[in-house]
């Protein structure tokens, strides 16, 4: 991990550069620390948990890499998280590829013919999606949801309400609260690409070199013209720039600021959509029960209250040394189960979901791991989603800088790509070349950073 990410072309820049202290080690963080530190600023992170990577988090308990937290780069053109896995040589993989089936009991029906057989309902749903998008900046997803719902047959509801659950599981959000006008509908369709060993190979790549404290835990931030103190689990650090890097959930619900946070900024982080989550639940099995080209598994309920249930999943069999499906919870399902349930619960929930698409087909899973992102004190979620009509404004409020000592970074600072890994490594770039053009030199080589 030799490569300087440096933006100036000069061995050592001219004159004094300030200190930085950077507050959360999450992918924005660590690469505004990185470019930071190698363009010759001292940088210091401070990080709560006793691993880096905040809302990325690659577990190996299982007997694989296993990405619990962000999985997949999200659309590979002109991705640059595709651009910087191939310039460091990161294979990328196609996990999971193929048709969706869709079980009942044992039985499975391919994609197409559910798009043949319910074609009709199918042109409604978009026609009244894109309607509505168009006349109403403010109607949310549930909305629109009730509406199609009254121009449609009953049995035609368990699709609508799968589209819906699906949408939900994207954008990481209930339907009552995502704006309709703020889904991007071809997210459908993007491919999507898993990294081979997980995210963590980007993690250790951009931690090279840098000073990070593990475990401190930021409770007050204080900031003038003059500089930045953290007072934190573990004292107080001082810095002359701040950068804060933490989930807005945080934002919302953790970090004081002193003086308070000035109203634009406190009206953005509250308008901003966050708290809802996309929560996984992986499954080892010593045998396998469903065939081997399926790798994206799902079924039709008749009821939408059954919405957000581990209804679908993904075979992640090729990267592990058992047979392994990972299930998703979303929307209203996913805040209650993670709030309120106890993990044995989830696990039965997750596993009535699978009794109800193989039947008697089913075997008991040898081994198994559930996340938690919404009720973890240092995500409270996890990412954000569009809530308001006004939501690229209200981000590019998060992002701005105060006394240009105090900067924000992070997925929901972009004002286009919230939401996603490569959101938070360019709003992190973002923030390190505002600081180098402040405090440093106008001159930037970004030919210098991996993703470029």
């Amino acid at each position: 991990m030799s490569r300087i990410w440096k933006l100036h072309s000069k061995d050592k820049p001219k004159g004094y550069l300030p200190r930085v202290v950077v507050v959360g080690a999450g992918i924005s963080g660590l690469v505004c620390a990185r470019i930071l530190k190698d363009s010759g600023f001292d940088v210091l992170l401070l990080e709560a948990r006793k691993r880096i990577g905040g809302r990325i988090w690659t577990d190996h308990s299982l007997g694989f890499s296993c990405d619990l937290g962000a999985s997949w780069i999200h659309g590979k053109w002109g991705n640059p998280l595709v651009k910087w896995c191939k310039r460091s040589s990161y294979k990328l993989l196609s996990i999971p590829s193929g048709r969706i089936w869709f079980y009942t009991k044992g039985d499975f029906v391919p994609d197409y013919k559910m798009i043949w057989n319910y074609k009709g309902t199918i042109l409604k749903m978009f026609a009244r999606f894109f309607k509505n998008r168009s006349l109403n900046g403010t109607l949310t997803l549930n909305e629109a949801r009730s509406l199609i719902a009254q121009s449609i047959k009953p049995h035609e509801l368990p699709l609508l309400n799968w589209v819906v659950e699906l949408l939900e599981a994207i954008n990481g959000a209930p339907s009552y609260e995502l704006i309709l006008n703020e889904i991007g509908i071809l997210e459908l369709f993007q491919s999507n690409l898993l990294i081979e060993g997980g995210y963590e190979k980007l993690l250790q790549e951009a931690s090279y070199g840098l000073d990070i404290r593990k475990g401190v835990v930021v409770e007050a931030v204080e900031y003038t013209s003059r500089g930045v103190s953290f007072h934190t689990s573990e004292g107080t650090y001082g810095a002359e720039l701040g950068i804060i890097s933490v989930p807005i959930g945080v934002l919302k619900r953790g970090i004081k600021f002193f003086p308070p946070l000035p109203d634009y900024k406190t009206n953005a982080i509250q308008k901003i959509g966050y708290g809802g989550v996309l929560n996984k639940v992986v499954f080892l099995f010593k045998e396998r029960f469903w065939p081997s080209p399926h790798q994206r598994l799902t079924y039709l309920s008749a009821s939408y209250k059954e919405n957000g249930g581990f209804r679908y999943w993904a075979d992640f069999s090729s990267v592990s040394p058992l047979p392994t499906l990972m299930g998703f919870s979303n929307g209203e399902a996913a805040i209650s189960m993670d709030l309120y349930m106890k993990e044995e619960d989830i696990y039965e929930t997750a596993l009535s979901s699978l009794r109800e698409m193989f039947g008697d087909d089913l075997i008991e899973p040898s081994d198994f791991i559930i996340t938690r992102w919404l009720s973890d004190p240092f995500s409270k979620g996890s990412y954000s989603y569009g809530k308001t009509k006004d939501d690229h404004l209200e981000r590019h409020a998060m992002s701005h800088p105060l006394y240009n000592r105090l900067f924000f970074t992070g997925e929901a600072t972009h004002p286009a790509h919230y939401g996603t890994v490569h959101g938070a490594l360019l709003s992190g770039e973002r923030e390190a070349r505002r600081i180098h053009k402040l405090f440093c030199c106008k001159e930037e080589i970004l030919k210098n950073l991996p993703w470029r």
